[in-house]
């Protein structure tokens, strides 16, 4: 529910902040592979990652079910105000002269490349036709 009452991205990442790892994870990334010590703070970039990809669906589909556009508004301004994921399917449009300016528009960009990439339907999306043409 704080998540849903938050009303911008700062109290959202220190409800991360606030949010504490096992001690385990001081010399562990992963389950039973032990490492050096190292520090357990959550980075910046998690914290978009998280945003982006859990409580901003979390909020959309929240306020959806409910029927409350606030809710779905308040996820779509979030996303406009992350800034764009880099990866590679993102880096793969941008040598394409596609540009993400917002985490809204690499989001945009990953399903286009799940709905229309991957099913080899070009023909039938803008951006595939654009740059085809080009």
């Amino acid at each position: 529910m704080y998540i849903l009452e938050s009303t911008d991205l700062d109290t959202v990442f220190s409800c991360v902040d606030n949010s504490t790892m096992n001690d385990y994870w001081r010399t562990h990334y992963r389950i039973g592979v032990q490492t050096e010590e190292h520090s357990i703070n959550w980075s910046t970039t998690f914290k978009i990652h998280l945003t982006i990809n859990c409580f901003i669906p979390m909020v959309f589909a929240y306020g959806t079910f409910m029927k409350i556009d606030k809710y779905k508004e308040k996820a779509l301004d979030w996303l406009h105000a992350l800034p764009a994921e880099v990866n590679q399917i993102t880096k793969a449009y941008a040598r394409n002269k596609v540009v993400c300016s917002s985490a809204a528009d690499s989001q945009a960009l990953l399903h286009v490349k799940s709905t229309y990439c991957a099913h080899k339907q070009c023909l039938s999306c803008a951006i595939g036709l654009a740059i085809l043409k080009s």
